[in-house]
C-alpha cells in the first residue's frame, strides 16, 4: 500500500490539489500517519459535469487500535459473549440432554455454546479457555443418572 503525503516522499500532485496533512502519535512516528487528508479541487468530477472541490480525511483505525493496545490504554475483552460451554462427554447417549441443558441456560438469559464436535474433555476445556468462556458445564452418564451436572469455573480452575 502506498501513501501520498509529505512523509511518504510520494508525488501527490495528481491526487491532492491543496493542503495535505498527516498526523502522528508523538513518540511513535515510526508507526506512520494515523490520520491524513487533504484538499481535492475536482474530487467529484466522475459523478457530475461541474467541478466540486472537497476535503477528505482518513483515520487509520487499525493503527490507532494497535497503538492503544501496545500502550495498555485498551485491553482486549473476551473473544466471545458466551458465558457457559456445555461440554459433551457422552453424545452418543445424551446428545438431546446436552442440547436441552443449553436451551434451559439460554432461556434463563445465559449466553451458552455447545460443543458439537466432541473430543476429550481436556480439549473441550482448552477450547473454552482459549475463547475466554468462563464456565464449563460437564456431565457424563454418571451425572445424568444422578440428575446432576458439574459446573467448572475455568478462571479459578475449580
Amino acid at each position: 500500500m502506498s501513501t501520498c503525503g509529505p512523509s511518504s516522499g510520494a508525488d501527490c500532485r495528481g491526487y491532492y490539489t491543496g493542503t495535505v496533512y498527516e498526523t502522528f502519535v508523538t513518540g511513535r512516528e515510526d508507526w506512520g500517519s494515523v490520520c491524513s487528508g487533504g484538499r481535492y479541487d475536482d474530487l467529484a468530477s466522475a459523478f457530475s459535469n461541474r467541478r466540486h472541490p472537497g476535503v477528505g480525511i482518513s483515520i487509520g483505525l487499525s493503527r490507532l487500535l494497535a497503538l492503544l493496545l501496545d500502550a495498555g490504554v485498551v485491553t482486549p475483552g473476551p473473544q466471545t459473549p458466551t458465558r457457559v460451554l456445555v461440554t459433551m462427554l457422552d453424545p452418543e447417549h445424551h446428545f438431546d440432554a446436552y442440547l436441552n441443558l443449553a436451551r434451559r441456560l439460554r432461556a434463563a438469559g445465559v449466553p451458552t455454546e455447545v460443543v458439537l464436535e466432541p473430543g476429550s474433555l481436556r480439549r473441550q476445556l482448552a477450547y473454552a479457555s482459549k475463547k475466554g468462556i468462563p464456565l464449563a458445564l460437564i456431565a457424563g452418564a454418571r451425572e445424568f443418572d444422578a440428575g446432576q451436572v458439574v459446573l467448572r469455573d475455568l478462571r479459578a480452575s475449580e
